[in-house]
């Protein structure tokens, strides 16, 4: 009794693990954008860095955190009161 009960059990989680569909992966274009802002319009710089990629290997979760992962915003202060803002920026969007 005990072997066909743990025979079941195993052909039970077999079938499930089976028919389970791995996640679906999507092509992505990320653009990164890094910008400044500052309290001397001379130093502003909307765009002194950016970058494009294309990828194909993310799922949906994993571009997520990717995009969490490189957005942030940073205050660099400097001599004279000097305010600098750094913007680090990700977005992507569906191929």
């Amino acid at each position: 009794m005990k072997q066909t009960l743990v025979l079941l059990l195993a052909v039970v989680v077999v079938t499930m693990a089976c028919s389970r569909q791995p996640e679906m992966q999507d092509c992505y274009v990320c653009q990164q954008n890094d910008s400044v802002t500052s309290n001397i319009p001379a130093l502003d710089s909307p765009h002194y860095f950016q970058k494009t990629a294309m990828t194909c290997s993310l799922t949906v979760a994993q571009k997520n955190f990717l995009v969490l992962q490189n957005t942030k915003t940073d205050t660099l202060y400097f001599k004279n009161d000097t305010i600098r803002i750094g913007h680090w920026t990700m977005n992507c969007d569906l191929y």
